[in-house]
């Protein structure tokens, strides 16, 4: 059995709390700038470091993609369909059939560009994650598979060209954004395979700072303020992560960080359902006092956590009674 890396699912935790925190509206800029500088790109360049080889790729393609399949497609349906049930609740109670038309809109099409005054007027939800990553993993490997030396570099054009052309091309389903995130994928694959000189993390690691203050990224939106400064600082964030990443399995947090690493993708599941429902909200409307911002998002992040931790643990006890 291969032996999993901690460090690495403690990375991961990391991210997905800070995708989490991203998505509060209380958030001080600058933590929103801090996070964003990092969050996403980490989890692309994180999956192309563990990306197969030209030759594991030739014996095992189908296995791959059907992989894919079931890891990223079959959870987004079942938020999609979560979804469209409770906004089919709220138009009963409001009398109002368009929240349903629009979230089936959003999640069957998934435009990578909004449309006011359209039923593609909302975005998907942190969802969109996992309709990218999908995308960005059958490009990566289809381009692997079929070129050579000049792989990386087309990976990294190809993105570019993408974030260039989103405003005049928008995509539908994720595609726009799978090929965005081909850089990063690109980088995690460079550094598992190549010897990356020292000079090289130290220029990395100084972007990062500058892209904060000067640059921007959000990938959902294809959003980057100075483009090489921002894809070079978000490697050096990642870099820095990954120390304090090793830091922190030594220490007595290491447990919790490393479940929410290992199941990262249930936590955005989790997360994108309580963004789309509005229950604790209503809760809250209840108390005969106004509850505090920090103990209100609290309270719907411990919630996410549950429910992911919930998930978890019926499929565990589903899987041992098979």
């Amino acid at each position: 059995m291969k032996h999993r890396n901690n460090i690495i699912d403690v990375m991961k935790g990391l991210a997905i709390l800070c995708v989490m925190i991203g998505h509060t509206y209380w958030c001080p800029r600058w933590l929103y700038i801090f996070i964003f500088s990092f969050h996403i790109p980490l989890f692309f360049i994180i999956s192309g470091y563990f990306a197969k080889t030209r030759e594991e790729l030739a014996m095992s393609r189908g296995g791959y993609i059907r992989k894919s399949i079931k890891q990223l497609l079959i959870p987004y349906a079942v938020v999609a369909c979560v979804a469209c049930l409770y906004t089919s609740i709220q138009a009963y109670f409001y009398k109002d059939a368009s929240i349903v038309t629009h979230t089936m809109a959003k999640y069957m099409f998934a435009w990578d560009t909004t449309w006011e005054g359209s039923v593609f007027d909302k975005w998907d939800g942190p969802t969109w994650f996992l309709l990218s990553l999908f995308w960005a993993r059958l490009f990566f490997f289809g381009l692997l598979s079929k070129t050579g030396k000049w792989f990386i570099p087309l990976c990294v054009a190809l993105s570019v060209t993408m974030i260039l052309l989103h405003p005049y091309v928008p995509t539908p389903f994720g595609i726009g954004r799978g090929i965005q995130a081909l850089m990063f994928m690109a980088i995690g694959f460079a550094y598992q395979r190549y010897k990356i000189p020292t000079w090289v993390k130290i220029i990395a690691v100084a972007c990062w700072p500058i892209s904060m203050l000067f640059g921007n990224i959000d990938m959902y939106g294809y959003q980057y303020n100075f483009l090489s400064v921002d894809i070079f600082g978000a490697c050096g964030a990642s870099l820095v992560v990954y120390y304090v990443s090793k830091g922190l399995t030594k220490t007595f947090v290491s447990p919790f960080f490393t479940w929410c690493g290992r199941n990262s993708l249930v936590i955005l599941c989790a997360h994108s359902i309580e963004m789309n429902m509005t229950l604790i909200h209503f809760a809250t409307k209840l108390l005969p006092f106004k509850m505090p911002m920090m103990l209100f998002f609290g309270m719907k992040h411990g919630f996410t956590l549950l429910g992911a931790w919930g998930y978890g643990a019926v499929r565990q006890k589903l899987t041992a009674k098979i």
